[in-house]
C-alpha cells in the first residue's frame, strides 16, 4: 500500500492541530474506548526551553549508570522480546508487537523516526520511539523491562526525548493525550507541568495544563457536551 511521505513541516502542522500517529497514519481523536467505557481525551505537548537541563532531574540521575544509544528507528528480535515481556505486565491493552504498533498493514515507514535504547551493560532494558519534525517531535511509544520498574525507565525515556529535542533546538514534544475522567495517561503530565500544554478545543487552542486542569477540561469534552445536549 502506498502512503504519502510525511515531511517535517507536515508533522509539525498535524501535531499542532491535535493529530496523532497510529501505525503509518495520522488522525484526530477526542474520545477513547477503554475498559468497556468511553472517555474524553485531549492532546498534550511539552514546550521545550533551549536551556532545558533534564540531567538535573532525579529520574535522570537515578539512571546515570545505564548506557543510552540513539539511532535510526529499527525493529529487532531483541526489541520485540523486550516488548513481549513489557506487554505481559502492562495494565492496559497494547498491540501484539512493536511491528503491529508502528506499521500494521503497511510495510514502509513514512516518518523520520528515531530509536532510543537504554542498556544495563549488554542487557536491553528500555526502548523509546519518536518521530522528528522541524519544530516538534512526537513520542510514539516507550516500553521497558519489568524487572527495572523501580528505575522509572518510562519517565527516563521521556526525559531523553526532551534532551533529544533540546539539543536540536526543537520547541515541542508531543506526548500523546490525557483524559479528563480516566487516569491511564496521567503519567504524561511529566516532568515540568508548568511547561505542559493541552489542546482544549479548536477555539481556545493550546493552553498551560495548570490553567486547564483535568476538572476544568471536563466541560470541554465531546462526550460531556453530547450528554448535556440529550
Amino acid at each position: 500500500m502506498t502512503v504519502r511521505k510525511f515531511t517535517g513541516h507536515d508533522l509539525d502542522n498535524l501535531l499542532a492541530m491535535g493529530y496523532y500517529r497510529m501505525q503509518q497514519e495520522m488522525f484526530t481523536r477526542n474520545v477513547e474506548f477503554s475498559h468497556q467505557d468511553f472517555y474524553d481525551v485531549f492532546s498534550l505537548r511539552t514546550f521545550i526551553s533551549p536551556n532545558e537541563i533534564v540531567e538535573k532531574h532525579s529520574v535522570f540521575k537515578r539512571n546515570n549508570g545505564f548506557s543510552v544509544l540513539l539511532k535510526e528507528a529499527v525493529i529487532t528480535s531483541e526489541i520485540e522480546d523486550l516488548y513481549s515481556a513489557y506487554k505481559k505486565c502492562a495494565l492496559f491493552d497494547t498491540p501484539e508487537s512493536v511491528s503491529d504498533y508502528l506499521f500494521g498493514k503497511y510495510t514502509k515507514n513514512e516518518f523520520d523516526s528515531h530509536l532510543i535504547e537504554v542498556r544495563d551493560g549488554g542487557r536491553l532494558i528500555g526502548v523509546g520511539y519518536l518521530d522528528k519534525g522541524i519544530q516538534s517531535i512526537a513520542g510514539i511509544m516507550n516500553f521497558y523491562d519489568p524487572d527495572y520498574r523501580k528505575f522509572s525507565i518510562g519517565k527516563y525515556l521521556m526525559l531523553l526525548k526532551i534532551q533529544f529535542a533540546s539539543q536540536r533546538g526543537i520547541r515541542y514534544y508531543y506526548t500523546g493525550y490525557i483524559s479528563s475522567t480516566y487516569h491511564k495517561y496521567d503519567y504524561k503530565i511529566f516532568p515540568y507541568d508548568s511547561c505542559i500544554e493541552v489542546l482544549v478545543n479548536d477555539e481556545i487552542g493550546w493552553q498551560p495544563i495548570k490553567k486547564f486542569g483535568k476538572e476544568e477540561l471536563k466541560s470541554f469534552g465531546f462526550l460531556h457536551n453530547l450528554e448535556n445536549q440529550v
